[in-house]
């Protein structure tokens, strides 16, 4: 990786420790490195696909309303 790889996910974690960010946008950045580095054997990485994508949550619909207008 990179160091700007590195600082950037440095930060992730940190946003993720201080709850900024949720785990499932944490699990993203990581799907992404790992398929960047190792898109090989993607599918033995159970803590990043812990349960198929059609279980997981729906976002909250109203996510991107302008709620200063």
């Amino acid at each position: 990786m990179s160091s700007c790889e590195k600082e950037l996910f440095e930060d992730l974690l940190r946003n993720y420790m201080e709850c900024r960010i949720d785990e499932d946008a944490l699990k993203e950045v990581l799907r992404l490195y790992v398929l960047h580095y190792d898109s090989e054997n993607i599918n033995d990485y159970t803590l990043l696909y812990p349960y198929p994508d059609i279980l997981r949550m729906h976002c909250d619909e109203k996510r991107d309303e302008d709620y200063w207008s």
